[in-house]
């Protein structure tokens, strides 16, 4: 693949840069934007003007870099099935209440096997009843209990449990 001549100006970052970072040096064919090659690369509408041969180079490029990183796939496509978004995340602060079926009513207060907890952190038995065991265990289950809660809004779930196939290319 012919490579682009680079240019001599001072970088300004695209916002994918300035997000993810750019690519390295050696990625970098307009030294005038610092690229992180990750930006989507759309498809050419018919009707769109002619690009120079380096645009067209860069673009081919980085359709290529894409690749070469995600598996076979380019960041368009992992974009238009929502495997990747630019939308903001909706924080969790874990405060949500534990899954009535990991209830601390729900463990055994009497273990098979004994295990001791260190005495440095408060000791006793590693059990539920025990307050130091139950407070480390307490995000761990409430972060259970989340995915519980919206297991039917995880499309993952599905395609585990049902073990089926499906192409991304189909989607």
């Amino acid at each position: 693949m012919a490579v682009p001549a680079p240019i001599d100006i001072p970088s300004v970052p695209t916002p994918y840069a300035l997000k993810y970072g750019p690519a390295s040096p050696r990625h970098q064919f307009n030294r005038s934007v610092l690229k992180s090659h990750i930006t989507p690369v759309l498809p050419l509408h018919p009707s769109a003007p002619p690009f120079s041969p380096n645009t067209i180079l860069i673009r081919e490029y980085s359709e290529h870099y894409q690749r070469s990183l995600l598996k076979g796939y380019t960041v368009y496509q992992l974009y238009h099935i929502n495997a990747i978004s630019e939308a903001a995340l909706t924080p969790c602060s874990l405060d949500n209440p534990i899954h009535h079926l990991l209830a601390r009513h729900r463990w055994t207060s009497r273990p098979k096997t004994t295990y001791e907890v260190d005495p440095k952190v408060g000791g006793g038995q590693f059990v539920a009843t025990n307050d130091v065991v139950w407070n480390v265990l307490t995000p761990a289950l409430r972060l259970a209990s989340w995915i519980l809660a919206y297991v039917h809004m995880h499309p993952w779930v599905e395609s585990s449990i049902s073990l089926g196939c499906k192409s991304l290319d189909s989607m």
